[in-house]
Order: C-alpha cells, then sequence, then structure tokens
C-alpha cells in the first residue's frame, strides 16, 4: 500500500508532469508539490480534489492508494458508469418515442379521428401527450438512472389508458 506522498510522485511521474506543471494548475510553488512528494507536509481534501481532476482520476482511487501505473487511455469508473448511465438513457428514450408512435398508430388504425368525441375524450389524449412531451423532456433534464425505471414504466401505462380510451 502506497502512502500520499508516494502516490502522488508516482501520478505525475505517470502523467508526464513536472512539479513545475502541477504547481502552476494548483496555483501553489513547486516547492510545496516537492514537500508533499516527500511527506513533509499534506494537501487538505479540497487540493486533493484538484489534484484527482488534473490526474484524470478517482479521489477514492487516490486516497486507498490502489494506482497501478496509469495510463491516459485507461478509463476510470465514473466514465464507465456515466457510459452506463448513457446506454440506459439512450433505451428509455428509444422506448418512449416507440409507445408514442404505437399510440399514434392504434389511434389512426382505430379511426378514432373519423368520429366525433366528446370534450372528455380529448382533454384526457391531450393531457396524456402532454404527460409524454414533459416524460421525454425529464429524460433529457434528469440523469439519475434511478428514475430511467419511472421513465420506462410511465409512457407504457399511457399506452394502456390510451388503448382502454378508444
Amino acid at each position: 500500500m502506497n502512502s500520499i506522498p508516494d502516490t502522488l510522485k508516482k501520478v505525475r511521474k505517470s502523467k508526464k508532469y513536472t512539479q513545475e506543471d502541477v504547481a502552476n494548475k494548483l496555483h501553489v510553488t513547486r516547492q510545496t508539490i516537492s514537500k508533499w512528494e516527500n511527506g513533509k507536509t499534506t494537501p487538505d481534501i479540497s487540493t486533493l480534489q484538484k489534484i484527482c481532476e488534473i490526474y484524470s482520476i478517482n479521489l477514492n482511487e487516490f486516497i486507498s492508494s490502489d494506482i497501478s501505473d496509469t495510463k491516459n487511455n485507461q478509463v476510470s469508473e465514473p466514465a464507465k458508469v456515466n457510459e452506463e448511465n448513457n446506454i440506459v438513457f439512450m433505451f428509455a428514450l428509444i422506448m418512449n418515442v416507440t409507445i408514442m408512435i404505437i399510440l399514434l398508430f392504434n389511434l389512426i388504425q382505430s379511426s378514432f379521428l373519423a368520429y366525433s368525441h366528446g370534450v372528455f375524450t380529448w382533454a384526457i389524449l391531450f393531457i396524456m401527450s402532454i404527460l409524454f412531451i414533459l416524460n421525454i423532456g425529464a429524460l433529457f433534464i434528469n440523469k439519475n438512472s434511478r428514475l430511467y425505471l419511472f421513465h420506462l414504466v410511465f409512457p407504457i401505462v399511457l399506452l394502456i389508458l390510451a388503448n382502454n380510451l378508444v
């Protein structure tokens, strides 16, 4: 297990930065970087966060000192999670659009538009279409993967309600 000074030095060298480069990015002196790497002083947590941003590494990995020789093409853990969220987001978006298209085709196929309906039926369809649009908009605004299930189930419920209405 590496200590923080050893890890600071190891990661800096793996990224091919000089102490001067890191000092300029952190707005500290080169001597400060040297003191951190020699164990004479320790950076505070906010500075460690900035260091991790500069080195493109996860703070948890840094603190636990489980950093192997990092390479620039290595994908960090947050990037993997973000990629998985993007896949789920695209799936939810495609499902929403597909269900909306199915609903439109069902309305056209049932000749819904050819008959006169009451104001209540049109109001319900109008509200449902607004909810569909808001749901798709919420997909773009909200990047929380826990709510993607809601964004998938919600249009299915609307589809079932619309089919029962027709």
